[in-house]
């Protein structure tokens, strides 16, 4: 029984010592049910390239991805897609996410302050022992 306890145990976040969304939440006090409202929607899987993995969940659509992959003049990049509370950022026209990014994906991921696009190595971690 403690051998099992002492294995390692974490989270799949692959930003965890970085994740401002997590910095800014214990700074201010966030609590996740203060407001009443809808269901939340099912979480939406990850999309992978060969540089990043893409969380939609995670996003908190700050445009940082947008804006990077516009000024490095990517073809499709990453976009707004709908409007109001339906909107989420993704790439145009169904395209890969390796297709949108292109050569910026790296930069994107480590542009992006809640882990929604991260490099695929796991980032910050050691591995478990």
């Amino acid at each position: 029984m403690v051998a099992e306890a002492g294995r390692c145990l974490r989270c799949d976040c692959m930003k965890v010592e970085s994740c401002k969304l997590r910095e800014y939440a214990t700074r201010y006090g966030a609590r996740q049910f203060v407001y009443p409202g809808a269901a939340r929607p099912p979480i939406t899987p990850m999309i992978q390239s060969d540089a990043v993995v893409y969380e939609p969940g995670k996003c908190i659509k700050c445009g940082l991805c947008v804006e990077i992959a516009t000024q490095r003049g990517e073809p499709l990049g990453m976009a707004f897609m709908r409007r109001g509370f339906d909107t989420r950022v993704g790439v145009p026209f169904d395209h890969s996410l390796a297709e949108g990014l292109g050569a910026c994906a790296g930069e994107c991921a480590e542009a992006c302050p809640t882990g929604a696009l991260a490099l695929r190595r796991r980032e910050e971690r050691e591995p478990c022992a």
